[in-house]
């Protein structure tokens, strides 16, 4: 058995005091391990650099000779054998949802970044301890006794619960069905409980429908809330946290409608990935990259199931959930990497490539071309089997097979549609997965069979439209963000990070500033600095627009089956 502690620096504020110690460790291969990376991000985190010192203590509190031998593999060289004790500082300054951080007011704990393992404790029982100030609440799907101590099955179970300890803890709890959901606040925010306990209920019960039951008795939505703007979430399989701002706008409009996003996506993850998982992910590997190729289905169809659910489950109207499917398409078609990089190698490749900017038009995103892909498979098989089966049945079948421990293959995906109806070959999952070719074909085929139109209008920006250059307001500059192949842009030389100042000799401070009136010039003169150099470029505008914007809109002209078809599928009248 593996005991943990963790405490407060009460000296360094951004710093957690912990303790691992471990009954017995295998004399054989002395190795105590921290985990690479974290279940939910798809790149190494390598955790280890934030630990300050480490010392190791055998039975009698002598301190024992080790090495590194790795990135996060530490090697003791004169253990013989009994209780171990690993004593260490972990630096907790880094604030998002899947990280740790810890000062004066917030003690935030991912256990999968800073909790020594080895091979063989990976599945034994452990128990953590937890030591906070006197005034502070903790929220947490962990049900720590009043000492705050708690016991797990294994070290999986305990990596994947993160803890919130704060004053400023808010908390309100629902039922749905036979499942009990909790809502945890930390931060400046006023939550409108009456309407966010209705909304999450609604979308909560959809989601239940679906599946049949939850794969948790009680859940928690853990928010942090930050006073500058944020958006990220991480999935855990009874709890998620969400880190998100500005608190004083949370519940007004758009941002609410990001709220009610990011919960119905994390939620139905507590399904999709930390239920259902891909073959490969049985069980998580800790120490290196999990390569799959097919996070399509973790992210791609939650993204989708995500909004969708929202919308099926009457939360929001149809304007807001189009808000969000064509953001979907607009991500995917206005980066050329749709071009290059299949939905399969997407994912395999995200251990490399990660999340961040990277090479212009190398890569798509498995989250929003997966999204539209199982758009385009839900209503293929809602049309070819007459309404009687959707995507929805392939998610029930998919985790019926995860309760018997099975991890799913695109091969099982394929047999199960084949189980349930037969679909012309363009829908075969696994060509549409490792294709590159265009979906804008069977994007307007599902849109017309809702009775809904693809349209295509030019960006509301003539730098975009008609120059080719995306731009973006970074520290009151106006840095080149993308620039499109073959367009006047690219053909100027402009390049992204460029630092736009002037437009034919008028100052340029803003994105949203009016520049119509070059459009009667045939040469427009760009002024820029790149690496603090000045330059000046030359743009001729062509009879084409560059950037153009993807949109989905009912169709004024759908026919009463088309309009039938919609209903079915979303729940709403046309």
């Amino acid at each position: 058995m593996v005991k943990y502690k963790i405490s407060k620096d009460s000296l360094q504020s951004n710093y957690l005091i912990l303790e691992a110690n471990f009954s017995e460790i295998n004399k054989e291969n002395p190795i105590i391990k921290l985990p690479t990376w974290r279940p939910g991000r798809y790149e190494l985190g390598n955790f280890a650099k934030y630990v300050q010192k480490v010392s190791f203590l055998n039975e009698g509190n002598k301190e024992l000779l080790w090495q590194k031998i790795d990135t996060h593999k530490w090697q003791l060289l004169n253990y013989e054998g009994g209780e171990l004790t690993v004593k260490y500082t972990f630096f907790a300054n880094l604030l998002n949802a899947g990280s740790t951080y810890v000062d004066d007011s917030l003690m935030y704990v991912n256990p999968i970044n800073c909790l020594f393992y080895t091979d063989s404790s990976l599945n034994e029982k452990c128990s953590l301890q937890i030591e906070i100030p006197e005034d502070f609440t903790v929220a947490s799907a962990i049900p720590f006794n009043e000492d705050y101590l708690a016991d797990f099955d294994n070290f999986h179970t305990l990596a994947d619960s993160p803890i919130i300890a704060s004053r400023e803890i808010q908390h309100k709890s629902y039922p749905a069905k036979d499942y009990t959901y909790h809502v945890w606040f930390h931060g400046k925010t006023r939550p409108n409980w009456d309407t966010l306990i209705s909304d999450f209920r609604k979308f909560t019960l959809e989601q239940i429908y679906l599946f049949g039951d939850a794969p948790t008795k009680e859940y928690h939505f853990l928010f942090l809330i930050l006073s500058n703007f944020y958006y990220h979430g991480v999935e855990h399989l009874d709890s998620t946290v969400c880190c998100l701002g500005p608190g004083y706008k949370l519940f007004k409009n758009e941002l609410y409608h990001e709220l009610l996003g990011i919960s119905s996506h994390e939620l139905f993850h507590s399904w999709n990935i930390k239920t259902i998982r891909p073959k490969e992910m049985l069980p998580y590997n800790y120490d290196e990259e999990n390569f799959s190729r097919s996070f399509y289905v973790a992210e791609g169809v939650t993204t989708y199931y995500g909004d969708y659910l929202l919308y099926r489950s009457g939360v929001i109207e149809w304007e807001q959930y189009t808000q969000d499917f064509n953001k979907y398409l607009n991500r995917h078609f206005n980066d050329l990497g749709w071009k290059y990089e299949s939905l399969s190698e997407s994912s395999f490749n995200s251990w490399l490539d990660g999340y961040g900017a990277n090479v212009p038009d190398k890569k798509i995103s498995f989250y929003f071309k997966g999204a539209l892909i199982t758009f385009i498979l839900d209503i293929a098989i809602r049309k070819y089997s007459k309404q009687a089966y959707s995507f929805d049945d392939v998610m029930r079948a998919l985790y019926n097979d995860a309760k018997k421990g099975e991890g799913y293959t695109i091969e099982r995906i394929e047999a199960i549609i084949n189980s349930l109806v037969t679909l012309p070959k363009e829908y075969l999952l696994s060509s549409l997965l490792n294709s590159t070719e265009p979906i804008e074909a069977l994007l307007s085929e599902a849109m017309h069979q809702i009775g809904c139109e693809l349209r295509l209008k030019p960006s509301d920006f003539y730098h975009e439209r008609v120059l080719g250059v995306k731009i973006s307001s970074v520290n009151n500059g106006s840095l080149v963000q993308y620039v499109e192949p073959k367009s006047p842009a690219q053909k100027s030389g402009l390049q992204i990070g460029d630092d736009i100042i002037a437009f034919d000799g008028i100052r340029y401070t803003n994105i949203t500033d009016d520049i119509a009136q070059l459009t009667s010039l045939n040469l427009i003169e760009i002024t820029y600095f790149r690496n603090n150099e000045l330059h000046t470029a030359y743009l001729t505008p062509e009879d084409k627009y560059f950037n153009n914007t993807y949109e989905i809109v009912k169709s004024p002209y759908a026919s009463e089956s088309q309009k039938e078809f919609f209903n079915h599928w979303s729940k709403n009248n046309f």
